[in-house]
């Protein structure tokens, strides 16, 4: 699938730069993996936060679309 979205050019050049990429294909891949990852936590019933190494947790993403995701029904197939 081709996918065609507007990104700032600052905002992708700064990415690409922290993430040592000159290829914005490779940052909109892992941005599609973290994304997907984040969506099968939640469908486990688990919050997305970022903590300190100690374990205390920081933030929790809010991420409204993340909010839609609910959690796997138990009693449907396997998926």
């Amino acid at each position: 699938m081709e996918l065609r979205i507007q990104v700032d050019d600052a905002f992708m050049k700064t990415l690409q730069d922290r993430l040592k990429t000159s290829k914005a294909t490779d940052v909109a891949r892992d941005a599609l993996t973290l994304l997907n990852w984040a969506v099968q936590e939640k469908r486990q019933g688990r919050d997305i936060a970022s903590a300190l190494k100690g374990g205390d947790v920081h933030t929790r993403l809010a991420m409204p679309s993340l909010d839609k995701v609910g959690p796997i029904d138990k009693s449907s197939a396997a998926e």
